[in-house]
């Protein structure tokens, strides 16, 4: 992924954080977004799975962000 392509992801992430805060059917949520999750992690074997989220120096927060909060969501 290049820069544009970070920015791109970070706003569909701050996006899904939005529709999160106003839906009551979390597990549709889940399914919806299950793909933007997948490419914005890292898996490394044997290790938790950890958010795509620095490009160059640059920190993009809602990438973190929606990492968190859909791990915590599908637990």
């Amino acid at each position: 992924m290049d820069k544009i392509d970070f920015q791109i992801t970070d706003n569909l992430c701050e996006e899904a954080l939005i529709e999160l805060a106003s839906t009551n059917d979390i597990d549709a949520w889940l399914l919806k977004y299950k793909d933007l999750f997948e490419s914005i992690s890292i898996k490394p074997e044997g290790l938790p799975s950890i958010a795509n989220q620095h490009y160059h120096g640059v920190k993009y927060f809602y990438i973190g962000e929606m990492h968190r909060m859909y791990k915590k969501r599908r637990i």
